[in-house]
């Protein structure tokens, strides 16, 4: 059988024996934009691009489980702020003070959770490449469990730790954790040091594989995808096979309403 190789316009995908999409000398730049990563990609050719990150794409779901922490964050900064004052007058300033930092600590508490898992990131890209990184004592339990998913995964080799893909056929950027090889066959990796996997991450992993394969003209079998959340209160972790065929159509429906939310719906307006 001759392998299948992606080739198409950015609205959809035709398999092919015989046609190859040559992205080798593509360049990959990631910049901030207003809080949020944009990708820029050189052709060979000199063409260039600018895309969505995948986490921008996939950002778009609503995360109903977010509101109750939210308020669960909020109620306890309260709680925390005015404790002292049980029982003693409260002067209206101090109460309009615990409601602002009732505002607040869900931001700040969410923002030191991403610090941490950019962190945990970059500390195991170091190992990957070979090299004896220092790990704070507050990332101890989280590289333990790296370490311990690695014995147990088994691959035959591990490699590449973050690097920038993106896809000219559908117009997204993102940034792979790692890719391994097991008995031959490609594997894709994604951590996540969160409290809890959700299908976002299984969303996100298939475009990653999608694009790394599109740039270097790879056969659309042969690989797989997993998730691996590692623990930060205790060395352990959870790893999970993503079903990337599926993830990735689900994606691509991200990806038409993340387009579709940037075109006007309205009509020019005429009189009448």
């Amino acid at each position: 059988m001759l392998p299948v190789m992606w080739v198409g316009m950015r609205d959809g995908l035709t398999p092919s024996p015989n046609t190859e999409l040559r992205r080798e000398a593509m360049k990959i730049f990631r910049r901030e934009s207003r809080g949020r990563h944009l990708y820029s990609v050189t052709e060979d050719n000199g063409t260039l691009h600018e895309f969505p990150s995948v986490t921008a794409i996939t950002g778009q779901l609503e995360k109903p489980a977010l509101y109750g922490w939210y308020n669960k964050m909020g109620r306890q900064a309260i709680l925390d702020y005015l404790s002292p004052y049980r029982g003693k007058y409260l002067p209206k300033a101090k109460f309009d003070l615990a409601l602002d930092e009732a505002k607040a600590r869900p931001t700040k508490v969410r923002d030191e959770a991403a610090d941490y898992g950019t962190e945990a990131h970059e500390i195991i890209r170091r190992i990957i490449m070979g090299e004896k990184p220092d790990v704070p004592a507050r990332q101890e339990h989280t590289i333990a469990s790296f370490e311990a998913w690695r014995k147990e995964a088994g691959l035959d080799t591990l490699a590449f730790g973050e690097f920038m893909v993106a896809s000219l056929i559908y117009g997204y950027g993102g940034t792979l954790d790692a890719i391994g090889q097991r008995n031959q066959e490609t594997i894709y990796l994604d951590w996540k040091t969160g409290n809890a996997l959700y299908n976002e991450a299984a969303y996100q992993l298939a475009a990653y594989a999608v694009a790394h394969r599109e740039i270097h003209s790879l056969p659309l079998y042969g690989y797989e995808g997993w998730v691996v959340r590692l623990g930060k209160d205790r060395p352990d972790f959870e790893a999970r096979r993503v079903d990337l065929f599926a993830a990735f159509e689900m994606f691509k429906n991200l990806l038409q309403v993340f387009e579709g939310r940037r075109e006007s719906v309205w009509e020019a307006e005429k009189k009448p």
